[in-house]
């Protein structure tokens, strides 16, 4: 078992990955369709939060191992790792437009992180591959559960004002840190396109609040329609 363990939480990396990426987004398509089948049920809902801020601990455990990645990597600031925290702490102390805008970062950061991988270079089993494939998929269906069964809206104005908020502070941080949190400093390698830090923040802060107004104004009509037929209780 220590072995094990010792072998799961390792610092050396392999040079690559080891699992399927087709499987893992069957498996994203998979947790949207389990979401609405599971939409009524809060305490699991509670549950899945619960589980992605368990990811979050777990996967900076591992990085305050390795000291000298950990300021760089290791906080809890990529879009994903913030939507599941903020997504928890909204949801629980009922702050609704928080919680839904969160829930659409949640879902729309999880969709790039499958469509465009870029996981750590680890063999399974290994505590990124596990905290990769597991945050990304409760993250998917914590957000469309709590979008489901939320009876609030947002519009341009607030997606515009949050994610500025947001990307603000990972950009002080990838300043003060000279990291990369939110590809706000550099773009994903697989993407291979080389722009100037204030283009990218722009770039990404405008696709942000284009991409989740476009989601709220026209899922929106059909979220309101599920509630019409199935009032929540």
């Amino acid at each position: 078992m220590y072995k094990f363990l010792e072998y799961f939480f390792r610092h050396n990396e392999d040079g690559y990955t080891s699992f399927n990426m087709n499987m893992i987004r069957l498996a994203f398509v998979f947790g949207i369709f389990l979401a609405y089948k599971l939409r009524k049920q809060k305490t699991i809902l509670k549950l899945l939060l619960i589980l992605g801020l368990l990811f979050q601990i777990s996967l900076m455990y591992w990085y305050k191992g390795a000291d000298n990645i950990f300021l760089t990597e290791g906080l809890p600031l990529y879009h994903c790792r913030i939507a599941t925290i903020m997504m928890a702490i909204s949801y629980f102390s009922n702050r609704q437009k928080q919680a839904r805008y969160f829930a659409w970062l949640g879902i729309l950061g999880a969709f790039i992180a499958f469509m465009i991988p870029d996981p750590s270079k680890y063999l399974w089993p290994h505590i990124t591959n596990l905290t990769y494939i597991g945050s990304h998929l409760t993250l998917v269906m914590t957000g469309t559960m709590i979008l489901l069964n939320s009876s609030v809206r947002i519009d341009y104005r607030d997606i515009f004002k949050y994610t500025i908020i947001v990307n603000s502070l990972i950009f002080i941080a990838n300043f003060i840190f000279s990291s990369n949190y939110g590809y706000l400093s550099k773009l994903p390698q697989a993407l291979n396109i080389d722009l100037p830090k204030p283009l990218i923040f722009m770039a990404i802060t405008g696709l942000i609040t284009v991409c989740l107004g476009f989601f709220e104004t026209d899922l929106w009509r059909v979220n309101r329609r599920i509630l019409a037929k199935e009032p929540l209780n």
